[in-house]
């Protein structure tokens, strides 16, 4: 952070004199157009674009924008951004409300952000995964529980466009025999998912630790969690090995959405002793 008397004190060479400086806007913004963050850290898509690795070691804090009207997702978005979130989610409702303009205006509001557009494709997977590349995202999330076929189609639309797969084990009813099919075709992520649905039933308990860990052992992909995750379950979920923790109504549901996302970032470095 910038000394507080940068932004109030005239900057005595500045361009014009006697006028304040924002030194912290400006600085935000040379950052953004060199797609780093706010901490100076280049962002997985400005690597990608390098054709470098991500960097590795800590686990990415994905905001799932499971919400309808379009203003209110943009506006806990830029919260979560700048509370320090990895990932942005145009989730299934927002996708089905607003469309692909949906991912179009998070991809402009966020160019050096990871969009992901959850689609939850159980057919037409070229096309679908075709759509949201066009649209701007970087993953489109498929069902895991879909055809090979469909997968395949979705695996060869993001070889084409650029773009990676991520296949939702959501209802499938033996998740670590199905990632590991879903690896061998080619998807890019894997996820295990408890739905809203689910969580929302009298007898949901918990993140499935045990299936998570063995999910983790059982592929090479990185391994995404989803469901219940709050500031209590992250850390045994990063024990387990997850990669990527998607979290939804801990953000949105918030009063304070950068808060909360800045919350969430700590407990997952101090999980990950980045």
């Amino acid at each position: 952070m910038l000394p507080e008397r940068f932004k109030t004190e005239p900057s005595p060479e500045g361009p014009a004199k006697g006028e304040t400086v924002e030194n912290e806007r400006l600085l935000n913004r040379y950052y953004d157009l060199r797609g780093w963050d706010q901490q100076g850290i280049p962002s997985d898509r400005k690597l990608e674009e390098l054709n470098m690795e991500p960097i590795k070691g800590d686990g990415k804090l994905q905001v799932a924008l499971d919400l309808r009207d379009l203003n209110e997702a943009i506006d806990i978005a830029k919260k979560a951004v700048a509370g320090g979130v990895d990932w942005i989610e145009c989730g299934t409702p927002l996708v089905k409300a607003a469309g692909m303009e949906a991912v179009k205006k998070l991809r402009e509001l966020f160019p050096q952000k990871t969009i992901v557009c959850d689609l939850k494709t159980m057919d037409t997977g070229f096309l679908e995964s075709e759509m949201a590349a066009l649209a701007g995202a970087d993953v489109v999330c498929i069902l895991g529980i879909a055809p090979d076929s469909t997968v395949e189609d979705a695996v060869g639309a993001g070889k084409k466009y650029g773009i990676k797969i991520h296949a939702d084990l959501l209802g499938v009813t033996h998740p670590v025999k199905r990632a590991k099919e879903l690896e061998k075709i080619g998807v890019d992520y894997v996820g295990l998912h408890t739905g809203i649905d689910e969580q929302l039933r009298s007898d949901f308990e918990k993140v499935p630790y045990p299936t998570l860990k063995k999910l983790k052992e059982s592929v090479s992909i990185p391994v995404a969690v989803a469901g219940g995750l709050t500031v209590e379950t992250i850390p045994d979920a990063v024990q387990c090995g997850a990669d990527i923790l998607i979290v939804g109504g801990s953000i949105t549901r918030s009063s304070n959405p950068e808060q909360a996302t800045r919350r969430l970032k700590k407990v997952i470095e101090d999980a990950t002793g980045a």
